[in-house]
């Protein structure tokens, strides 16, 4: 039997359920959910909407690489990262030895639909409307997301706990 990972790292655009399934997947399997995006606005002090208003993303990156790095010694942790966290070649090394990376998906319409229902929570990134942007993003880190992910989840129209049942399948946990 092979062991089971050290972490279950959940890579994916905004919107595709990253923090749903990851706080699911922890609980089902008895281990610590880590979400990047809150532990960089614990150290920020301040939503990550407002990191990018007020210091601009280049500030971000850096506070969310400095978050990556301090997991290096994660154990039984499903880590939700934020969607640009695999721009840098750096994050993308620190993520993989994490533990296998899932990337969740799903297609624009949908995630535009998950992102109006949700206004102002998610900083626009390219200077676009957030609702505008999402094609062109997806269009743009998807070659990385596919390069990193060992599973890869339509994360569309099914439900959190089914994703979990596929998740534990995947990667021989099923018994957890």
């Amino acid at each position: 039997m092979t062991a089971p990972p050290a972490n279950l790292v959940l890579i994916g655009l905004r919107a595709t359920g990253k923090t749903t399934l990851g706080k699911a997947l922890a609980a089902r399997l008895d281990w610590t959910f880590r979400d990047t995006d809150a532990e960089i606005e614990a150290r920020a002090g301040q939503p990550v909407a407002d990191v990018f208003t007020r210091q601009g993303q280049d500030a971000f990156r850096e506070i969310e690489a400095g978050v990556l790095a301090d997991l290096a010694d994660a154990r039984r942790c499903v880590i939700s990262t934020g969607g640009g966290i695999i721009l840098r070649a750096d994050n993308r090394r620190r993520l993989a030895a994490l533990g296998p990376c899932i990337w969740l998906d799903a297609p624009v319409a949908v995630l535009r639909a998950r992102m109006a229902s949700q206004p102002g929570q998610r900083p626009p990134l390219t200077g676009r409307d957030p609702l505008d942007e999402i094609e062109q993003v997806s269009l743009a880190r998807a070659p990385l997301y596919a390069a990193l992910a060992e599973m890869q989840l339509d994360t569309a129209t099914a439900s959190a706990a089914q994703l979990v049942t596929r998740v534990l399948d995947y990667f021989g946990m099923s018994d957890a």
